[in-house]
């Protein structure tokens, strides 16, 4: 199970939970709404076990989620004009899918990666 930091209170996150129920884990919404012009959207899909760390800004940012995405569970991040970027550390990049604001997913490494979400694009960092 992961663990969401609850005094980021400049976020919103969703973690939506594998068909199976067996991961019942749910965030909640902490962001001031924005229009969708403002915001951008990034996902997070597994098709099997995936560790994952998401921090906010840097790798050295706060932690915003950290635990092992189960078959089947994503994470949604807006990435809003007050936290414009996040770094996460990926431990099975193969078991994961990365897509910015409904665009096909990026091609990860078959390591583990730490890569950089910006509101325009992913990259590796």
């Amino acid at each position: 199970m992961g663990r969401c930091d609850p005094l980021c209170d400049d976020r919103s996150f969703d973690h939506f939970p594998a068909e199976d129920g067996l991961h019942r884990e749910r965030g909640a919404s902490f962001a001031r709404k924005e229009t969708p012009a403002e915001s951008r959207v990034h996902t997070a899909r597994t098709s099997g076990r995936c560790w994952v760390l998401v921090r906010a800004g840097s790798e050295s940012g706060p932690v915003l989620y950290e635990g092992t995405l189960i078959d089947g569970s994503a994470l949604r991040y807006t990435l809003a004009a007050g936290r414009p970027w996040l770094w996460l550390r990926v431990g099975a990049p193969w078991n994961l899918q990365l897509s910015l604001n409904g665009k096909p997913p990026i091609a990860l490494p078959t390591e583990p990666v730490n890569i950089v979400v910006t509101r325009s694009r992913t990259r590796r960092a």
